[in-house]
């Protein structure tokens, strides 16, 4: 009797043990298959969608980042260090979840122009290069580490109401305009931002920079020798010619313009240019520019060749116009990677490396050219 019951409770409790590891490996299944739909990635075309609320290197190790456009991860909050690192094509991402970018997270993604993001943190060289990004919301950001967002060469404008201490994390952001930064109260930044017109700076009691123009809530300090106004002025940038900018002969009217009638090409300039306007020449040559990232476009109705490296690494330029362009040069516009409209309708003649690493071009038309040449268009991802 003894044995039997003995049996008849070691049956129960295996019976039991078994029911319990059932339930733990139902319950890991559960987890795996939530896993799997958290880490859901759907690719089509150029567009790649993110269910998960994390993604790492390992998840998109397979997809072809040179070859997306746009991201779009509405549950993402955490990325792994480095994952969209010289995703160089990618121009959108769609993360209103996602409140810190990581270490290196959309380094050199060059043609990024807009994230839609709640960011709080950003972490060292999170956007560095990003050559193109205008469209990214930096109010609420309470710290951003070094070159987090240097060399944003298409940023014109800085809103903050949360860091208290800026270091080095926008340098060289050669575009940058105006800075509205409510908190700050020690700033050791902008390295190479020298085109800087207005401020807001409530609590900064350093001297910021010189010849500038300060809102009157800024610190003292700021308005001192300085020229005071009641708020900032909305930020604006133009890429292309105005009217009254083609029609004008007073070239003191625009300063940040170089205007030439001349039919040989004569720009110098050693200060701030936005555009070059060029309404007589026939043939460009490599420009005596203070600085050519802020370039952001190139008027030059009659111009028929471009010559060698003459627009080489204007990472700014958006726009090249001319309607009776025929022949372009070694390296022309090498690393112009923010161009988006030329017109090629007209060309007989390409280079090697014309246009490498254009990846903003798209979309072009060729009604003369019979050939084009090897790495011409080297790296130009965008097609």
């Amino acid at each position: 009797k003894s044995n039997i019951k003995q049996d008849t409770v070691l049956k129960k409790s295996f019976q039991e043990n078994k029911n319990v590891l059932n339930d733990l490996n139902e319950i890991e299944k559960t987890k795996q298959k939530q896993k799997t739909i958290n880490r859901t990635i759907i690719l089509l075309k150029n567009t790649l969608f993110l269910s998960g609320c994390s993604v790492t290197k390992n998840d998109v190790i397979d997809i072809r980042g040179f070859e997306i456009f746009n991201l779009i991860a509405p549950n993402l909050t955490q990325i792994e260090e480095g994952c969209f690192f010289k995703w160089y094509s990618l121009r959108f991402v769609f993360a209103p979840q996602l409140i810190e970018a990581s270490k290196r997270a959309f380094k050199h993604c060059y043609q990024l122009k807009a994230i839609d993001a709640k960011l709080q943190k950003i972490r060292e060289s999170a956007f560095d290069f990003c050559l193109n990004l205008n469209r990214i919301n930096l109010v609420n950001v309470e710290f951003f580490e070094s070159s987090s967002m240097s060399t944003c060469c298409s940023l014109i404008e800085l809103i903050n109401k949360k860091a208290k201490s800026f270091d080095a994390a926008f340098t060289n952001c050669y575009q940058l305009k105006q800075v509205d930064l409510e908190a700050a109260e020690k700033i050791h930044d902008f390295a190479g931002c020298k085109f800087i017109t207005h401020c807001r700076l409530p609590l900064l009691e350093q001297n910021f920079a010189q010849k500038i123009i300060v809102t009157a809530d800024s610190h003292e300090a700021q308005k001192k020798d300085h020229t005071v106004i009641q708020k900032l002025p909305d930020a604006f940038q133009s890429y292309q010619p105005t009217n009254d900018e083609l029609k004008c002969k007073d070239f003191t009217q625009y300063p940040d313009l170089v205007i030439s009638f001349d039919e040989l090409q004569n720009v110098y300039a050693s200060h701030r240019i936005r555009g070059i306007i060029l309404h007589k020449a026939k043939q460009l040559n490599k420009m005596d520019l203070k600085s050519t990232q802020t370039v952001v476009f190139v008027y030059c109705p009659n111009v028929v060749k471009v010559n060698d490296q003459a627009l080489k690494s204007f990472h700014g330029l958006k726009k090249f116009i001319s309607k009776r362009l025929q022949e372009v040069g070694e390296e022309s516009f090498y690393g112009c990677a923010s161009m988006e409209k030329i017109n090629l309708s007209q060309i007989t003649k390409l280079a090697s490396l014309s246009f490498a690493y254009c990846q903003q071009l798209t979309n072009l038309e060729f009604n003369e050219l019979e050939e084009i040449p090897d790495s011409c268009f080297f790296m130009c991802t965008g097609f």
